[in-house]
């Protein structure tokens, strides 16, 4: 879960003309506010459900696994990824927000959504 966070992130940071366009279109770009139907046969999705179908597949095999705590598993895919989301978001459109180092920001971020996830976290 760790690498597909990371690589989602520095993925929208390397492209980040595309990332605003896929993600963070102004508000003239029509949005969408229709709840998507994830039990619509996953042939029948757009590419971006399709993905997060199989980000939320991985999810539930990482709960089933013991890996992250019992809950809602759309729920915890979706918190997933809005961090993730929100993180990149910040760092390409407030760069200047930032005082912490990218790397160091990137890792505290990851490491504090996943133990919070964690089935067992550990103490320290």
């Amino acid at each position: 879960m760790r690498q597909l966070v990371k690589a989602y992130v520095e993925f929208g940071l390397e492209h980040p003309d595309e990332y605003q366009l896929t993600f963070m279109v102004g508000n003239s770009a029509p949005k969408f506010t229709r709840r998507k139907n994830f039990d619509r046969p996953f042939e029948e999705q757009g590419i971006g459900v399709q993905s997060f179908l199989m980000f939320r597949d991985q999810v539930a095999r990482m709960i089933d696994a013991g890996h992250l705590k019992e809950g809602d598993v759309t729920l915890v895919a979706q918190t997933i990824w809005a961090a993730a989301h929100g993180l990149v978001s910040l760092m390409i459109a407030r760069p200047g927000y930032l005082a912490s180092k990218r790397r160091a920001l990137i890792e505290t971020t990851i490491n504090a959504l996943l133990t919070g996830l964690q089935s067992n976290p550990r103490r320290h």
